[in-house]
């Protein structure tokens, strides 16, 4: 079950990567 825990991983970091850049954004806009 290792394949999951590192597709929960990297799932985790684009989210992560996502929300930090919504999160630039708007205060770009604020």
């Amino acid at each position: 079950k290792a394949w999951f825990v590192l597709s929960m991983r990297a799932v985790g970091g684009l989210f992560v990567d996502l929300w930090t850049s919504v999160a630039k954004t708007v205060k770009g806009w604020l």
